[in-house]
Formats: C-alpha cells, sequence, structure tokens
C-alpha cells in the first residue's frame, strides 16, 4: 500500500494517508512534470475531528513499500466546506524547468553540458543524464529550461537518425534522462492476467509521407518520401529548410516522415513501475496489432480510492517510440 506525508512550512512532518478520499499520479509526454492530485477529510464544523494543514509550497512525498515514487511540492489548494473536503495539487521538480525562462547561446557544447548548466540555474539536481557526445551549438533566447533542453536533445535526435528518444524525468528530486521505450521486466497487459477496457484508435491526420528539402538559399537539395504511404493514402507533404550545420539533410527530412497513428487506450491493475517513458508488453488477443508487440507509455494515470483499497491506472500506448522534439527556432 501507498503511503502519503507532508511536510508543512519546513516544521511538522504527517503521514496524511488516513485523511486521503482520492490519490490520482499521473504523468504525460507533453506535459512532462509529474503531477498529484488527492481529495482529502477536511472537517469544518466537528471541532474533534483533526484536520491536516496542506497549502502551497507544502512538500508532499509519496512511498510504496518504503520506496520513494513521487516527491514535489504543492501548487494548488481548494477547501470546499460543503463536501467538507480539502483538495490540492503537487507536481514534482520538473514543473520547475517549465515554468523558468533564460537566454542561453551555446558554442561547441554538449547537450548534457547544457542540461547541468539549466539545472545549476533551476536549482535543481542533476544525475545520470548519459552520454551523447556530439557537441552543438545552439541559441535558446526566452525559453523554458526545459525547452532549452529538449531543443539540445531534438538536435542529437535529428542527427542520430531517431534511434535514441530522450525523456527527462524527476527521480525524487534529482533530474534523469532515460531512452524511452524499454520495456518494464516482468509485465505485461494480458485480458486475463490484469486487464480491463481497451480503446484503440487508427488515423492519418498527422501523416507526412513526402518532404522537399532546401538549403538556406532557398535551392531544391533533394526529397525524402514513403512511396507506399503515396500509394495507399495520397501526397501528405511538408518542407525542410536545412540549416548550414545539417550535414545530412535527406537524413533529417527522412526522419520527419510520420505514418499512421496508432495508439490504445488501456484500464487495467495499478503496477507503479509503469510511467510515462517505459515501455510495456501487449498481449491482446481480439486486436491484431496487439497480439504480441511492445508500445510506449505517452501518459499514465494513477487512481487509488484510499477507503476501498482499489488501485487501477489508465495508460494511453503507441507504438511508435517517440521523444517530445522542440525545434530551434528558425530565426535563431
Amino acid at each position: 500500500m501507498i503511503r502519503l506525508s507532508s511536510f508543512y512550512n519546513g516544521k511538522v512532518l504527517t503521514n496524511i494517508t488516513n485523511f486521503c478520499k482520492s490519490i490520482v499520479w499521473s504523468g504525460d509526454k507533453d506535459s512532462i512534470a509529474r503531477k498529484l492530485e488527492v481529495t482529502m477529510a477536511y472537517s469544518i464544523w466537528d471541532k474533534n475531528q483533526p484536520n491536516v494543514q496542506i497549502g502551497p509550497g507544502t512538500l508532499i512525498w509519496m512511498v510504496e513499500d518504503e520506496k520513494e515514487i513521487f516527491r514535489g511540492h504543492v501548487f494548488d489548494r481548494e477547501i470546499d466546506s460543503d463536501a467538507q473536503e480539502l483538495k490540492f495539487v503537487a507536481f514534482d521538480c520538473m514543473i520547475y524547468l517549465t515554468k523558468s525562462k533564460s537566454s542561453h547561446n551555446f558554442t561547441n557544447i554538449t547537450p548534457e553540458e547544457i542540461t547541468r548548466v539549466i539545472c545549476g540555474e533551476a536549482g535543481v539536481f542533476c544525475g545520470d543524464i548519459g552520454v551523447t557526445g556530439l557537441k552543438i551549438d545552439l541559441l535558446a533566447m526566452e525559453k523554458t529550461f526545459y525547452d532549452t533542453i529538449m531543443m539540445a536533445y531534438t538536435k542529437v535526435w535529428h542527427f542520430n537518425g531517431g534511434r535514441y528518444n530522450f525523456y527527462p524525468f524527476m527521480n525524487r528530486d534529482v533530474l534523469e534522462i532515460m531512452n524511452m521505450g524499454v520495456a518494464i521486466d516482468n509485465f505485461v497487459i494480458k485480458p486475463s492476467l490484469n486487464l480491463g477496457k481497451t480503446t484503440y484508435s487508427d488515423s492519418i491526420s498527422n501523416m507526412i509521407n513526402k518532404v522537399n528539402v532546401y538549403n538556406s538559399k532557398g535551392e531544391y537539395v533533394g526529397t525524402a518520401w514513403q512511396r507506399d504511404w503515396i500509394k495507399a493514402y495520397g501526397i501528405l507533404q511538408d518542407v525542410y529548410s536545412a540549416p548550414d550545420d545539417d550535414n545530412a539533410p535527406i537524413t533529417t527530412a527522412t526522419n520527419m516522415l510520420h505514418g499512421v497513428d496508432e495508439t490504445v487506450s488501456v484500464n487495467l491493475i495499478g503496477d507503479t513501475r509503469c510511467t510515462t517513458g517505459w515501455g510495456v508488453k501487449v498481449q491482446i488477443p481480439y486486436i491484431y496489432n496487439l497480439l504480441d508487440t511492445v508500445m510506449c507509455i505517452d501518459s499514465d494515470t494513477h487512481t487509488w480510492e484510499v477507503g476501498t483499497g482499489k488501485y487501477t491506472m489508465d495508460l494511453t500506448l503507441n507504438f511508435q517510440t517517440k521523444m517530445k522534439l522542440v525545434e530551434v527556432d528558425e530565426a535563431a
């Protein structure tokens, strides 16, 4: 079972689990900061019923079997006298990278060095972020700390042909970067084991099957395309204006090609290992594409009903493992 604790005003350490009615813990590839939403009992009239003081800035952390799985600060609080409830929303330390901005002109520097600079400016600890070994130039003016980091890794993503998909996350209060899509050990989504509802969808709304490439002078360089997609769906074309430092513009354009979006939403028995960025093995026999495959978690929502002990999770899965790309402004 999970346990929630709070550290209010830097003074009082409190186990708040028994005050909680529901706990929702979630993450999303696009919004990046993990969020904790809690509804608690909060007595208005019964003075014999103790209340817990929670307010903006309160440090909250959550453990499962004595292993910490979330640490963050409260940003929003609401007290409802009719319902006699207190609700709060806390975010992990990644929120500070998304809400603060800076301007930098980096020259001949690796993304990991950029990340360390940004973490120092943000007051966030920097842990295992790996080694790319690729030095880049990056002009990031009035960008959030998070966007600056991702602009750097987006450049690497293009240069290495999309082989690595970088995903920053908070391990307690330490920033780390993982390669997305690595399958969780000894876990499978299966109707006879843990699966409730499944929703499957596919779409070509975001398809790009042809990319014309031009250099910085506007001269045509070449074309990247996927002929089978064009034959099946018609031409859906984009344009890539290659900067002078891109030595393989056709390769970059090829990475811009985008096929059919296939997504799967599942509701199943909860497992706290299933968080955004990780891969999961899927065996759903009633959908052909899901007979036996590995998919990447694009978003996750874990819900605990504290009174009953019920724990479920909703996952959005994607066949394609792809990091969030934050492109450098053309003016830069």
